[in-house]
């Protein structure tokens, strides 16, 4: 598989991985099927205008953001982790807060336009097409991604205890994040050898879905028994 290949699916991977987590918040609270509609189109509509005026944004900017994003990703964390122990502990006490709190994992927040604006850079970058195209592309995976995703959950009558659930989660998954990132960085400024191919910087992406897939594998089977 050549590069270009391998950054498509790459970017591709992430798109999906921010469209499903919208999608389990939609999926899992119990607002209406048009409000989840509202938002899957609100991504739509953002990312073919990120499309639009990309070619017109001074990149120092995102830069700039991405500079903070370990911050970022220890605040979405604590945030994840609250609101998510919140959510669960209403739900057993006999009160729904999911129309209230699944706003943090579903409504564009400043870390999503920032992966629109780099996932549309990047494949402008590899792919000779006009930016306005490749966001109303991507905005089309994502609308699909967080409408398939969030019925697919309604279906298996996932509810606010499973979004408390995994928004705790995925805030020690983002704290993870936050501690290993920049050991990483460290790492790569040291300019040690590096063992991996650019294949294997799939293998996160991946792992993160079996975990994901085995953790509703599971609470299915603590449902059903």
């Amino acid at each position: 598989m050549d590069i270009l290949a391998l950054k498509v699916i790459g970017v591709l991977i992430s798109i999906l991985v921010f469209a499903v987590k919208a999608g389990i918040g939609c999926g899992c609270s119990t607002i209406h099927k048009r409000d989840i509609l509202l938002i899957a189109s609100s991504y739509l509509v953002m990312a073919t205008i990120i499309g639009i005026i990309l070619t017109r944004v001074d990149i120092s900017y995102l830069m700039e953001i991405s500079s903070a994003g370990i911050a970022i990703h220890a605040l979405m964390a604590l945030l994840l982790i609250g609101v998510g122990v919140y959510t669960s502990k209403n739900w057993h006490s006999g009160k729904d807060v999911s129309h209230r709190t699944f706003a943090l994992l579903s409504i564009p927040c400043p870390v999503c336009l920032a992966a629109l604006f780099i996932s549309i850079m990047l494949l402008g970058s590899s792919l000779e097409t006009s930016t306005a195209i490749l966001g109303f592309a991507v905005g089309i995976v994502f609308f699909a991604a967080v409408i398939v995703s969030s019925l697919t959950l309604r279906k298996l009558e996932k509810g606010p205890d499973t979004l408390g659930n995994i928004m705790t989660f995925l805030g020690i998954f983002y704290m993870l994040g936050a501690i290993i990132a920049p050991a990483y960085m460290k790492t790569k400024q040291m300019g040690l050898p590096e063992f991996v191919g650019p294949e294997v910087e799939l293998f996160p992406f991946v792992g993160f879905a079996l975990l994901i897939t085995i953790g509703f594998g599971l609470n299915r089977l603590k449902t059903q028994s």
